[in-house]
């Protein structure tokens, strides 16, 4: 704008001041004075205008300005304004500056407007210097200087006045990121932060301080959390807040059956063992008490222990998480278990040896087999074996078997020995002592090369039984023939082989052995008679040997 124009026009000075209105701040110790604040100043005229500023300094720490000490302010106008502002400083003389805060006021330092102007914003820098009498010397900080904006309009007419900016504000700090005093689920994500309004700074910011989680279980990270924020502004005023929230676990765990420890072990999808199943249980809160914190999943077996049948199942019982929430027990999958053999109720008489004239020939028992389990998968069977002799004694066996449908098996077998018993009725005469089991009455002496008849009856209830296999056998106990009863001889033919004959008319069996040649046992040895004593055994073909002893003399 040309000089001399009559147009209004407006400088806006602004002030950075300390704590008081209208102050520049001195350092007096190398505090940092860093609450000061601006004062705006409006210059209502054309060329020549000016308005005064006045400063007070004060003094803020801990070391003494000398009395009638020296301070000067000088003013420094930026480079893009010199044409048109001017700007004067002051000196001031310090009287009794001591740490009861004593003030002082600088002269006025007129701000004035000369030239053509260019609108626009301008710093006019204050700097402070000075030595007191002790030779200490104080800088203005650089943030101490006026800030000048210059306008074209609203500033009515009239000369220039000063109005003094408001006063210093304190901060409003809020903690952020969640509700004061609310509960939240383990696992929410909460992001706590801080809010900071502040009329005079800018750019202010504060970061929250966390605190927690506090109670019994904050091990497990439930408790109390608290979040403070706190800010101090450029003026020195604060502002804090304080919320906090609680952290709880409300969620119960789950629990999942894994199924058994092994496969089937017998058929048709059947176990013939006690079965073992597995369970996991899960948490996504807290977890279960353990220590060493934490501890979110647990699995577990729960056997069936003598549990049985097509639908078995266990339980896995109830589950509490550390936070006292239980989940209900479920049941594993049914198992098909058998663990008992399949019964064959075998009726008949016992295994034994049976008397053929007492007893009479075994019969064949009976079964009936069953399966209150799995049940008989159809292959049970009984057997029944007989000997092949004439008269029905010797060996028979009973065998019964039944299968189930797990795979287990009952085999039963039953045996039984029909023998003649009573019915053998000793080696009868002439050979002395056949019929007892003592060899001592065995006394009948036969001439070397004679023929001995050696004879037995086989009879029940007085009826002779025929058909029987009977084989001599002829063994030399010694050389020496012991005292006895000389016996008759037969004159019949001697019996070739080795087996006995039946003669029906006299209802017994004979055997006319030679005594002149060797006799073949059946086993194929052979024994050459001469003197002494011999053993002369019946092995009949119920399995039974029946001795007695002779003697050969010369």
């Amino acid at each position: 704008m040309a000089a001399g124009v009559a147009a209004l026009t407006t400088l806006l000075v602004a002030v950075p001041l300390s704590s008081m209105a209208d102050q520049v701040a001195v350092d007096g110790d190398g505090v940092d004075p860093s609450n000061s604040k601006n004062s705006q100043f409006e210059l209502c005229s054309g060329v020549g205008s000016a308005v005064d500023v006045f400063a007070t300094l004060t003094y803020q720490g801990s070391q003494h300005f000398a009395n009638n000490g020296t301070v000067t302010i000088t003013a420094n106008v930026p480079a893009a304004a010199s044409g048109f502002l001017s700007a004067a400083g002051a000196t001031v003389t310090t009287a009794s500056w001591n740490n009861s805060q004593d003030k002082v006021t600088t002269p006025a330092m007129p701000l004035t407007v000369g030239g053509n102007w260019t609108a626009g914003q301008y710093t006019v820098t204050y700097t402070i210097t000075g030595k007191d009498t002790a030779g200490s010397e104080y800088v203005l900080e650089d943030k101490n200087n006026v800030q000048i904006s210059a306008k074209t309009t609203g500033c009515g007419t009239g000369g220039g006045g000063e109005q003094n900016p408001p006063e210093n504000t304190a901060p409003v700090v809020n903690v952020t990121g969640f509700n004061d005093g609310a509960t939240y689920e383990i696992g929410t994500t909460i992001d706590p932060g801080c809010q900071v309004d502040d009329a005079e700074d800018t750019g202010e910011s504060a970061t929250p301080q966390i605190t927690g989680p506090v109670g019994p279980l904050s091990a497990y990270g439930l408790g109390v959390v608290t979040v403070s924020c706190s800010y101090v502004d450029g003026g020195g005023l604060s502002g804090t807040d304080e919320a906090s929230y609680t952290i709880d676990d409300t969620g119960a765990p789950v629990i999942t059956d894994l199924g058994p420890t092994a496969t089937p072990d017998g058929k048709n999808g059947w176990y013939i063992h006690e079965v073992t199943n597995q369970f996991h249980a899960a948490d996504t809160g807290a977890g279960f008490p353990t220590l060493m914190p934490p501890l979110l999943t647990m699995d577990w077996t729960v056997p069936t222990d003598d549990q049985q049948g097509s639908a078995v199942t266990v339980s896995s019982g109830t589950v509490t998480d550390v936070a006292g929430n239980t989940a209900d027990a479920i049941d594993s999958a049914p198992f098909k278990i058998d663990l008992s053999d399949p019964q064959l109720h075998v009726s008949g008489a016992p295994s034994g040896s049976y008397d053929l004239c007492t007893a009479g020939l075994p019969t064949r028992p009976t079964f009936n087999p069953d399966d209150a389990i799995s049940g008989l998968d159809g292959t049970e069977n009984d057997t029944w074996t007989t000997p092949s002799t004439a008269t029905g004694v010797g060996a028979y066996t009973y065998a019964a078997t039944a299968t189930d449908n797990a795979g287990r098996t009952t085999t039963e077998t039953r045996s039984f020995t029909s023998v003649y018993g009573a019915a053998y009725t000793g080696i009868t005469q002439p050979i002395n002592g056949g019929a007892t089991a003592t060899l001592a009455d065995d006394d009948s002496r036969f001439k070397l090369g004679s023929t001995v008849p050696v004879k037995f009856a086989l009879t029940c209830a007085g009826k002779p039984v025929a058909g029987a296999v009977a084989k001599l056998t002829v063994k030399k106990a010694d050389g020496t023939p012991d005292p006895g009863t000389a016996e008759a001889v037969s004159t019949a033919a001697s019996t070739t082989g080795n087996l006995f004959r039946y003669d029906a008319t006299a209802g017994q069996y004979i055997f006319n052995l030679s005594t002149k040649n060797g006799y073949t046992n059946p086993g194929g040895a052979t024994v050459t008679f001469t003197a002494g004593t011999y053993t002369l055994s019946v092995l009949l073909d119920d399995g039974s040997y029946h001795s007695v002893n002779i003697q050969i003399v010369k």
